[in-house]
Formats: C-alpha cells, structure tokens, sequence
C-alpha cells in the first residue's frame, strides 16, 4: 500500500467496519482507472453510501470525469513550467549561447507528454519551435492521430472542422477520417442523431454534431415515416424539436412525414392536429394551445 493510500486509509479506520470497508472498496474500484486524488473523491463516496446509490458504472463514471480534470489540471501546470523554465528565463531573459537547452527542452517535453495536449496547446509550442527552426511534426502526426482513434467515439474531439483543416496536411490521416466518418453514418440513426444534437453541452460543442445535421437532412421522408411508425419515449420532444430547428430539407421532410401519416389513419390525423399542430385539413395557427404539450 503506497504512503498516500495508507494515510487514507488511516483517516478513516475509526469508522464503523462495514463503512470502512465500502469506502475502501470504492477507493480501490476509482484507482483501477488511474485516479489518485483522494481526496476530491470524498464527497463522491460519501454520497454513494449514504445514499445507498452504490453503481459500479456511474461510480466509474464520476471518477472517469476527476480523472480527465486532473490531466487537464497537470497538463497546464506542465506547460506553464515549460514556459517559464525555457520561454521567459532561458530565451527572452538572456543571450546566453543556450539553443541546445531550449531545444532539448522542448524536444523532452513533447516526448513525454505530446499526446496528452490539445491541438491549441500543441500549436503554442510549435510557434516557439519554429522561430528556432525546430520541426516537431512528427509529435503533431503523433498527436493527430491519438485524436483521431478518439473521433466520433464517447472521448471525441470538440472541433471537427477544424480538426478536417489539420489533417488536410497528411493524407494517410485525412482519408482515415473520411473512413470514420462513413462508418460513423452506416451505424447512425435518426434517434442517436437527434439525441446527439439535443443533449449537446453548449459549453463543449460535440464533433459528432456537423455529422449529426448532415445525417438528418439526408433523411428522405420514408424514412423519416418508418421512424415515427416505430415509436420512442421522447418522440414527442425530438419531432417538435426538429420542426422548429430550421434544418432543412429535415425540418420540411418530417413535417411532410406527419401529414402522410396523418392521411393514413384517423388516429395519426388527430396526433397530427393536437401534438403538432399540423392540421391537413385547417392548418391552425402556430401560437394556438394545439402546439402546447399535454
């Protein structure tokens, strides 16, 4: 048992056996996926088992949020002691003959931590770099490629765009993007698409979310039709939702859907009417209580 884990432990063996041992479990379980702060973990633990939440993947799942928190945390103060160490005190405060240091230094970081950046991060350093005429493309390939593995995954890159405008600078880079991208569509569905653009985290815009729009305005109305007839718990938020988005043709084909529905059937005529104020016969107007949900 590490000095750390055994001053933890200690902390709390006063408290009652079962306690104890939950909380040391628990400890245990966080620490498989690489998390040491024990402390931050306190309110988490505390909360599962007072409240007898006790989940093994949402358990995983906070630690994995701590986790990601901690390397971003450790990543800048990395950084901010590269720039201090070579930026200000070896290169703007002196002229001493000391090019080998700073590049090394450079080189020595990039080696140990390249990976772990962003690509804005990277690009700091690499405007550094080229002043010296240092080339540290190899460490950007590398990194793109770490990204990449991560594209359209649950760990995805927040900027696609721009993520295209990087790797238009390596081809074998760019077609694999291309690649995952197609098999990206060959296993999305109206759902996930519309589930993925609705749940978005404005303050962390998905790299899914371009791919996502592209997918729905693909949409042909049958298809939009086959996915009404089948059904889903939060249909009614993500129909309305996507009638008001402004995403067109997709606005256009699932309003074009509905009324082919509604024609159908007397029941899908009044769903038509009184959910989504799509009237086939009267079209209401669209401030009227039918657009109001239930």
């Amino acid at each position: 048992m590490s000095h750390n884990a055994q001053k933890y432990y200690d902390q709390y063996k006063d408290e009652d056996e079962k306690t104890a041992n939950e909380r040391w479990n628990l400890r245990l379980k966080i620490g498989d996926i690489g998390y040491i702060n024990l402390e931050k973990l306190d309110t988490i633990i505390l909360k599962f088992i007072e409240t007898s939440l006790l989940k093994d993947e949402e358990f995983i799942k906070e630690g994995q949020i701590l986790n990601e928190k901690e390397q971003r945390d450790q990543i800048i103060k990395k950084l901010d002691e590269l720039s201090n160490h070579l930026y200000r005190f070896k290169y703007y405060n002196s002229f001493a003959d000391n090019e080998k240091d700073i590049t090394n230094g450079i080189l020595t970081f990039l080696e140990d931590n390249h990976i772990q950046l962003s690509i804005p991060q990277f690009e700091q350093i690499e405007r550094f770099a080229s002043i010296l005429g240092l080339d540290i493309s190899s460490y950007k390939k590398s990194l793109l490629e770490t990204i990449l593995k991560e594209i359209l995954e649950y760990n995805y890159y927040d900027d696609l765009i721009s993520f295209r405008h990087q790797v238009t600078k390596y081809p074998d880079l760019e077609a694999s993007l291309n690649e995952k991208i197609k098999e990206y569509y060959q296993i999305l569905d109206i759902t996930t698409a519309l589930q993925n653009i609705i749940n978005v985290d404005s303050s962390s815009r998905s790299s899914r979310l371009h791919e996502d729009i592209k997918f729905l305005k693909s949409c042909t109305v049958d298809e939009y039709c086959e996915w009404l007839k089948k059904g889903h718990p939060e249909l009614l938020e993500m129909v309305r939702w996507l009638l008001k988005s402004g995403y067109e043709p997709a606005s256009q084909n699932i309003e074009t859907a509905i009324r082919r529905l509604a024609e159908c059937s007397k029941i899908n005529k009044i769903r038509a009417k009184y959910l989504y104020n799509i009237d086939i016969d009267n079209q209401p107007h669209p401030d009227s209580e039918a657009w109001r949900k239930p």
